[in-house]
């Protein structure tokens, strides 16, 4: 398989992604004792940062800050250097939704 190189709208989608991400997949995991590596796979952990559990069975989570992501989709698309940037964000995002319902 190629590598496939990393585009603007690729940078703007997973940072939407980890934006948007909520924090109930970490919770359902947290409460399975011993999920199989298809079941992780099959959710949604943007917003995790980390995961840990230890040997008792205690879960210690962390999320990503979604602020900083906002910040770096917003300064990534003009942060307000000209009177487009809002309208180059719009852009990114729809274009970037638009792509991510086509491929479901």
């Amino acid at each position: 398989m190629a590598q496939k190189d990393l585009t603007r709208v690729d940078v703007v989608r997973q940072l939407w992604r980890i934006a948007c991400s909520r924090p109930s997949a970490a919770v359902a995991l947290a409460y399975q004792e011993k999920p199989s590596r298809e079941e992780i796979r099959k959710l949604d952990l943007g917003a995790v940062s980390e995961f840990r559990r230890n040997s008792a069975g205690s879960v210690e989570i962390k999320f990503v800050d979604r602020v900083k992501a906002l910040q770096a989709l917003y300064e990534l698309l003009g942060g307000g250097a000209d009177t487009d940037g809002t309208d180059a964000f719009f852009r990114a995002l729809e274009e970037a939704g638009a792509e991510e319902a086509w491929q479901a």
